[in-house]
């Protein structure tokens, strides 16, 4: 597959005509990799999201939107967790409007769906469901 590419790459890159496209760069990526270090990376991620996930737990925090928009990933595969500082102004929100739903429903805890507040254990379960996603 790879010699494929780097053939029609080149072939692209060779031609110069009005009504062709002309190719001006060309990147060639294995999205998927060794598998092995695929899955040490994936580890790694979650590993980072159970700790920090753990450290908001410890201040009393509750996330309430863990989904895979809200973790960023560094090149060195540290993960953070974002989206959780306007939780509280979304809970209040959602209280005086009468709605508690936030967030995306596929990410939710069936709690979260059927108009629970989010909790320690909802993060824990929308943990379990990103973890499955990266793995």
């Amino acid at each position: 597959m790879r010699k494929e590419f780097l053939r029609e790459t080149k072939l692209l890159f060779s031609m110069s005509h009005l009504n062709v496209v002309r190719l001006v760069g060309a990147i060639l990526s294995d999205e998927h990799g060794d598998p092995c270090e695929q899955e040490a990376r994936g580890r790694a991620v979650i590993q980072g999201l159970a700790n920090g996930l753990a450290y908001l737990h410890l201040l009393g925090m509750v996330h309430g939107d863990l989904q895979p928009k809200n973790v960023m990933v560094e090149a060195d595969d540290m993960a953070k967790l974002v989206g959780f500082e306007l939780h509280k102004t979304r809970q209040l929100i959602a209280r005086a409007t009468g709605s508690v739903k936030q967030g995306d429903l596929c990410w939710m805890s069936p709690k979260q769906r059927t108009g629970g507040t989010a909790s320690f254990a909802s993060d824990v379960y929308s943990l379990g469901l990103v973890m499955m996603y990266v793995m």
